[in-house]
């Protein structure tokens, strides 16, 4: 293929959960050369999921049944990273996963899912952008049920340093001023059980000393697994349709520290800021704006 010419597109199909292994077996292939990642078309799909055997018992463990014993929304977007990194580590896409960092999320429920429905997941490249620290990347996923989606999520991944400089404007996270405030703590007890059902066993989320080798203070919670967390303690939250979440992801939530979480609502829509020990910079913030109800699909 030369250079000029249109990539030709990458299908994934899958059965089954994508396989771990599998995955960090193709992390570690070279990368095709292009001065700046140009994504081909990729999408993959994985079939016959059923939300209620997709999540470990120790992560359903650590928060409340949802309403009706339908699936969690967050641990629904948090069970396709399989899917979406079996199209990050494959051949095609120019990057390794290494140099990628998850900065932002975006998820739409449309309708409660009930635990025991068989979903299909379909994930593929939305888009690409340069920004001041490099290029942003969006992974989209659709979780259909028949032929209806009931819950989508865009993924917001920066390539650090590839092609910094001037670009546009990343999105910002919004400011909170705080009306309510609650401590919590994450524990290291369960990084594992939150792994099998990411696929993500990453050291920094289990293993402390690889987490300060790398620089960190030790460590530290999958981004989804804290975002689970801080729903947990808002008030009102239950995972309603319509409701739309946007996340961004700013700093380690460090395992078995003093945890703060800020809130403030206003005419359905929640501002909410998590904070680790006396950092005033936020870890994770968001908004959750909550939707109107209707019934499971």
């Amino acid at each position: 293929m030369t250079r000029d010419a249109a990539p030709a597109p990458v299908h994934l199909s899958f059965d089954g959960p994508p396989g771990v292994l599998r995955s960090m077996g193709l992390a570690l292939l070279p990368r095709p050369e292009m001065p700046t990642p140009l994504v081909p078309p990729m999408r993959g799909a994985w079939h016959g999921i059923i939300p209620g055997r997709l999540v470990p018992p120790s992560v359903l463990r650590e928060l409340r049944p949802m309403e009706g014993g339908a699936a969690h929304p967050v641990l629904l977007h948090a069970g396709t990273m399989r899917l979406m990194m079996a199209l990050l580590t494959h051949p095609r896409f120019p990057v390794p996963i290494w140099n990628i960092l998850q900065v932002r999320n975006s998820i739409r429920i449309h309708r409660a899912v009930p635990a025991e429905d068989p979903l299909e997941a379909v994930a593929e490249f939305a888009g690409q952008r340069k920004v001041e620290k490099g290029l942003e990347v969006d992974l989209r996923v659709h979780l259909l049920r028949g032929d209806h989606a009931v819950q989508e999520s865009l993924t917001v991944f920066l390539v650090r340093g590839r092609s910094a400089g001037p670009g546009v404007a990343s999105s910002t996270a919004p400011r909170v001023s705080a009306t309510e405030e609650e401590s919590l703590r994450i524990l290291h007890k369960g990084a594992l059980g939150f792994g099998r059902l990411t696929g993500d066993f990453n050291g920094i989320h289990w293993w402390s000393r690889y987490a300060r080798n790398l620089g960190f203070q030790g460590a530290f919670s999958h981004p989804h697994r804290a975002l689970a967390r801080i729903l947990e303690s808002l008030p009102g939250w239950e995972g309603r349709s319509g409701s739309l979440l946007e996340v961004w992801y700013k700093g380690p939530v460090y395992y078995d520290r003093d945890l703060r979480l800020s809130w403030s609502s206003d005419e359905g829509r929640t501002n909410f800021a998590l904070r680790v020990g006396g950092d005033p910079r936020p870890a994770i913030a968001g908004t959750w704006t909550e939707g109107p109800e209707r019934p499971p699909a």
